[in-house]
């Protein structure tokens, strides 16, 4: 049997630390107030969840960039005023560049330093689950949890958004919205227009305004550094997904199977043996059908999915109710 094992969030709380996304909120408020309130107020969630930061990376495409602008507009310029000069043209451009910078390059430094932060408490041992050390690891996760509690070589695993202890600068986070749907439409002539006349419509309804469209394209920018290109990623990484072949036991360990990372579960089912057997742990017994729905729509067979708690095949469980 040739195992992979895909470690999500939810193997990390298992052991005790503290990396939820409400524990990042709680850190960056009390780090960061200014960018907490500024995420808090400018990006929704819906109604369905209790907080911006129940699936934090997916609401991050929901930030609300037109009400931003709107708020801002009094730093446009006024060229009616005596008092207009030059240099006041670029006002508002430069407030909506330090928004897009505390969104997006401001935002990746706090959460490294976040995962940084974490604490391993002395229960982490305690904790420490059933897995074969010696197979290989796809790990969502920033932390060095494998290697650090499991003495996982790290050449066995691939941080497949990176690593805060290996590579901190490159670290992914993000939303899974392609950013095209957030560019702005272009105005084009109606019908009624003939194409010779296309030259005056266009002079009689351009609206640029500099100063509102430089800010504008330089907030809007947000959408796409803070975007998960994911098959790009899968792409980049095709040397770890071509080695999967032989695979035919796959656990994922405290994985939510989101939408925004379900093209790596697709890639998963389309690299290991058509016949493997998949396992997914849960916390909740009503996300079991959520999971399992996933990973069938994923592509994997449904009759070869099974589900275990991560705290029934823990190794100081004396009464282990899962048969590996």
């Amino acid at each position: 049997m040739s195992k992979l094992y895909v470690i999500g969030n939810g193997f990390d709380l298992h052991h005790g630390l503290k990396t939820s996304y409400k524990d990042f909120s709680e850190y960056l408020n009390n780090t960061n107030s200014e960018l907490f309130d500024t995420l808090e107020k400018y990006i929704s969630y819906p109604v369905t969840d209790s907080s911006l930061w129940a699936r934090f990376e997916e609401n991050l495409a929901n930030l609300n960039a037109e009400e931003i602008l709107s708020e801002n507009s009094d730093y446009l310029p006024n060229i009616a005023s005596e008092n207009f000069e030059t240099r006041d043209f670029h006002v508002f451009p430069d407030i909506m560049h330090e928004q897009f910078l505390q969104l997006t390059s401001g935002l990746l430094s706090e959460f490294r330093n976040f995962i940084i932060s974490v604490d391993y408490p002395e229960s982490v041992y305690s904790q420490k689950v059933i897995l074969d050390p010696t197979s290989m690891f796809l790990n969502f996760n920033y932390t060095n949890t494998l290697e650090r509690i499991y003495n996982v070589d790290p050449r066995k695993i691939r941080y497949i958004h990176n690593s805060v202890y290996y590579r901190p600068d490159e670290i992914i986070l993000g939303h899974g919205i392609d950013p095209k749907n957030f560019e702005k439409e272009m105005p084009f002539p109606p019908d009624s227009v003939a194409e010779e006349d296309y030259e005056e419509w266009f002079r009689q309804n351009d609206d640029y305004d500099y100063s509102y469209d430089t800010g504008r394209e330089s907030l809007y920018e947000y959408f796409k550094v803070m975007h998960k290109p994911t098959q790009k990623i899968i792409d980049s990484n095709s040397d770890f997904f071509n080695r999967l072949s032989e695979i035919d036991e796959i656990y994922i360990f405290g994985h939510s199977i989101s939408d925004v990372d379900i093209l790596y579960f697709v890639e998963l089912a389309n690299a290991v043996k058509p016949d493997s057997t998949w396992y997914f742990s849960y916390y909740s017994d009503s996300s079991i059908p959520i999971l399992q729905d996933a990973l069938v729509r994923a592509g994997v067979d449904g009759n070869s999915i099974n589900s275990l708690k991560l705290q029934n095949i823990q190794i100081n469980n004396n009464q282990l109710r899962f048969d590996f």
